[in-house]
C-alpha cells in the first residue's frame, strides 16, 4: 500500500509520470491527489468515486512501474522512502513468512 506521501518521496526518485494526461511530480502529486482530482469530480456520487480511486491506483502503478524501470542507487531509494516508512505512508506485505520477516525488519510491516 502506498499513499500520497509515499508517492511524493518515490517521484522525487523516479523523476515525473503521466495518467491521463496529467504529470504528476514529487512537487505537485500530493495537491493533485488532496485537492485538485476532487475539483475535477463535477458529481460526488458512486460513479465519481470510482473514477477517483482508478486514477489514484493508475497513478501508484505509474510511480511503481517507474521504479522498476531502474536507473536509481539503492542508497537513494533508501533515502527517499526513510520518512514515508516512518510515518506508515508505505506498508508491504508478503504471503511467505520469510519475506514477510523481511518486511518486518525494514519497518514496513
Amino acid at each position: 500500500m502506498i499513499d500520497p506521501i509515499a508517492l511524493r518521496s518515490l517521484l522525487g526518485l523516479t523523476g515525473p509520470v503521466v495518467v491521463e494526461g496529467t504529470e504528476y511530480t514529487a512537487e505537485n502529486v500530493e495537491t493533485e491527489i488532496f485537492l485538485e482530482q476532487y475539483r475535477v469530480l463535477e458529481d460526488q456520487g458512486a460513479d465519481a468515486q470510482i473514477a477517483r480511486r482508478d486514477r489514484l491506483s493508475k497513478i501508484a502503478r505509474a510511480a511503481i512501474e517507474a521504479l522498476e524501470t531502474g536507473g536509481w542507487d539503492a542508497a537513494d531509494l533508501l533515502d527517499a522512502l526513510r520518512l514515508a516508512v516512518a510515518g506508515r505512508h508505505v506498508l508491504a506485505f508478503a504471503d511467505g513468512e520469510t519475506e514477510q520477516a523481511g518486511w518486518v525488519g525494514a519497518g514496513l510491516s
